[in-house]
C-alpha cells in the first residue's frame, strides 16, 4: 500500500491535470477496497476541491471536469454542490447553448430546491431535452404550473424509455433464471450432480 499511496500523492502534488485526473479516477474506482487508507481519500478530496476552485477562475469547464472526478471519492460531501453551482453558472454564462451543462446546472438547483432557477436553466432547451433527467425535471415543473400539455410532451418519451429499459431488465432476468434452471435439470438428468442429491431423491420418492 505504501507504493500505492506514494503514486497517488505524487500525482496530487504534480499539479498536472492529466495526472490528477488519473489519480482521482484511481481513488474513485478502488475506494471500497482501500478502507485502511482513508487519510488518502480525505487529503485527495480536499486538494481536489482546492485545485478545482483555483482552476475555475480561468477555465471553469476544465475545473468542472476535474470536480466530477473528485466527486467519485466522496460523492455525498456537502462541500460539492456549492462549487458545482459556481462552476456551472460560469460555464452556462459563457456557453448558453450548451444543453448538457444547462441540465447539470438545473439538477444542482433541484437538489437545493431552487426550482425557479432550475426552470430558467432548462426553458431555452425545452425542445432538445430528449429523454434526459432535464426533461423529467422540466416536465415535473410544468405540472406544478398547470402546463399539462408541455409536461406530457416532455415526460411521455422519458417514461416510455424508462419502461422499455425496465422491461428489458425484467426479460433478461427471466431468461437468465430459465437458463440456470434448464442447466440444473440437464445436470441432474445426466447424472452430474453430487451423489448425495440422488440418494436424497431416492429416499423421498420411495
Amino acid at each position: 500500500l505504501a507504493g500505492y499511496e506514494k503514486e497517488i500523492n505524487t500525482a496530487l502534488d504534480s499539479g498536472d491535470q492529466e495526472k490528477l485526473g488519473q489519480a482521482f479516477d484511481l481513488l474513485g474506482r478502488h475506494h471500497p477496497s482501500l478502507g485502511g487508507m482513508s487519510g488518502i481519500f480525505t487529503n485527495a478530496f480536499t486538494q481536489g476541491l482546492t485545485i478545482a476552485t483555483e482552476l475555475g477562475e480561468n477555465d471553469p469547464s476544465a475545473a468542472f471536469e476535474l470536480l466530477k472526478q473528485v466527486e467519485t471519492i466522496l460523492p455525498d460531501s456537502d462541500r460539492l454542490p456549492p462549487l458545482k453551482l459556481t462552476l456551472l453558472k460560469q460555464i452556462v454564462a459563457k456557453e448558453p447553448n450548451n444543453v448538457e451543462h444547462s441540465m447539470e446546472l438545473a439538477l444542482v438547483y433541484e437538489t437545493s430546491e431552487q426550482y425557479d432557477e432550475a426552470r430558467e436553466a432548462l426553458k431555452p432547451h425545452r425542445s432538445r431535452l430528449g429523454i434526459t433527467e432535464g426533461a423529467r425535471l422540466l416536465g415535473q415543473l410544468d405540472i406544478g404550473e398547470g402546463n399539462y400539455e408541455g409536461a406530457f410532451r416532455l415526460l411521455k418519451p422519458y417514461v416510455d424509455a424508462k419502461m422499455a429499459h425496465l422491461h428489458k431488465v425484467e426479460t433478461d432476468y427471466t431468461n437468465t433464471v430459465e437458463q440456470i434452471y434448464q442447466a440444473g435439470i440437464k445436470e441432474l438428468e445426466e447424472g452430474r450432480a453430487p451423489k448425495s442429491w440422488y440418494s436424497t431423491y431416492d429416499v423421498a420418492t420411495e
